[in-house]
């Protein structure tokens, strides 16, 4: 169980990352696609491992719990954290050191899960609506030239 979960966390970002250099939008979001199908994969496997009693469960625990604020934004603007989540200092950055057993539990690994999933599906409207207004733009500018070339 423990290999494939790491499989599939493992997959969800690398078809990001794969997705990431692909040439065009419609390749990116069917890698973004794959990337969602893995994390729903591994949150099965966190509903399973929490069913066959290995993994604890705290109801009402949640990443703040052991000082994870995921709330905090990154950015250029004033108040934003900058820098990598794996920075010392940074708000994300928790070192594993510091981190125990006992803290990884079900609803840690969901709260996880779900804010992953919930910025995936807001990229992938952004991409959709990038895709469709470039397949308009694409349209016009193809009705111009040939207004164009008539003209001619």
């Amino acid at each position: 169980m423990k290999a494939q979960m790491d499989d599939s966390a493992r997959s969800q970002k690398r078809n990001i990352e794969e997705g990431w250099k692909r040439p065009t939008t419609s390749e990116y979001l069917e890698f973004l696609g794959f990337a969602q199908a893995s994390l729903e994969e591994l949150k099965g496997d966190i509903r399973d491992a929490k069913t066959d009693g290995f993994l604890k469960s705290k109801p009402g625990s949640s990443l703040a719990d052991i000082g994870i604020n995921l709330n905090i934004f990154k950015g250029p603007l004033k108040g934003q954290a900058k820098g990598e989540p794996t920075d010392i200092g940074h708000p994300y950055f928790k070192a594993l050191r510091v981190i125990k057993g006992e803290d990884l539990i079900y609803e840690i690994f969901i709260e996880l899960i779900n804010k992953t999933d919930y910025l995936l599906r807001k990229l992938v409207e952004s991409l959709e609506r990038k895709l469709s207004w470039d397949q308009k733009y694409y349209k016009v500018e193809q009705a111009r030239i040939r207004e164009a070339i008539k003209k001619r």
